[in-house]
């Protein structure tokens, strides 16, 4: 209701009724109206009522609460942790961006996990939507991405896991590297035959089972390391061809404009490699010959293992 007229007599006229005693501040702005409860702040009073529904506070959001404190100024209880939010009159749904991203829907604050409009997404205790980051959830673990969505692929639950369970590190780069050297010192190389690989369909389920049996052969090390580079936030692809005679498989990561060796079964123990030998670098610690590749992408949700390129 613009100006707030009926809401403020009644208010007085509870408070006149009551016996309460009560001062008013007027604003006609935003800035105006926050000062106006400064002062009353500073007068030591015991509760603020701002009326928000006027044309001053036009697209600000506000919930209002209740708290119960004693004589001497001590919360008995706290906020009601369900609590509608408004805006302009109208109840919140959808994503709300005000020092972070807030999920509302029929103005209640979502929690945990929830689908919007197809996606799922997570949000904290507080309703605060979670950004690329990887969050054990009720449902297991998800890498969150840079635009809060979780991802659902089965290879990239894993990986996710695989991080947060085996990889140290404060951030998803430190968990990347640490991932690994721990793969190629405990996951260890288990042939299978004639399991080559023809294109980008066979790569999700190398990786998967890598995570699953902790054991594998260089193209399973090569996909999932993949997958846990994606997270980190490198552009990262799959790669296939020969290393000297044999068939072989690694993993690419793209840093600082150019592409770089990653490659777990060169980092195994029996081959005597120091600690990071193969990681990260510019010439494959062996002589290779890539064929074809496929780069890893996340769309909606899901991960996307690009179509075979060959080199």
């Amino acid at each position: 209701q613009d100006s707030s007229t009926t809401p403020i007599a009644e208010a007085k006229a509870f408070l006149d009724e009551k016996g309460v005693k009560y001062k008013e501040y007027n604003g006609t702005t935003v800035d105006e109206v926050g000062l106006a409860v400064d002062s009353l702040i500073a007068d030591g009073v015991d509760a603020v009522f701002t009326p928000t529904d006027n044309t001053v506070m036009k697209d600000v959001i506000y919930a209002y609460t209740l708290r119960l404190i004693d004589d001497e100024g001590n919360t008995v209880s706290d906020y009601y942790a369900n609590v509608r939010h408004y805006r302009n009159g109208v109840k919140l749904n959808g994503n709300i961006s005000y020092n972070g991203t807030y999920g509302f829907k029929d103005g209640y604050q979502l929690k945990g996990l929830n689908r919007i409009s197809g996606l799922l997404r997570y949000y904290n205790s507080e309703g605060r939507m979670y950004r690329d980051t990887i969050q054990n959830t009720s449902s297991g673990y998800y890498y969150i991405d840079k635009d809060g969505i979780c991802i659902e692929s089965k290879e990239i639950r894993l990986a996710a896991e695989y991080m947060a369970k085996y990889c140290e590190g404060d951030t998803l780069q430190e968990k990347m590297k640490s991932g690994f050297l721990y793969m190629a010192k405990n996951y260890p190389y288990v042939r299978v035959y004639n399991d080559t690989p023809s294109d980008e369909d066979d790569v999700p389920p190398f990786a998967i089972e890598l995570f699953e049996y902790k054991a594998g052969t260089c193209y399973r090390y090569a996909a999932a390391f993949a997958c846990i580079a994606k997270i980190a936030g490198y552009r990262s692809r799959f790669c296939f061809g020969y290393a000297g005679n044999l068939v072989h498989g690694w993993t690419e990561v793209y840093v600082d404009g150019r592409w770089l060796n990653c490659d777990p079964d060169a980092q195994l123990p029996s081959y005597g490699f120091p600690d990071y030998y193969p990681y990260m670098t510019v010439s494959h610690v062996w002589y290779v010959n890539k064929i074809w590749y496929s780069e890893l992408s996340f769309d909606d949700g899901e991960a996307v293992w690009g179509r075979k390129t060959y080199y």
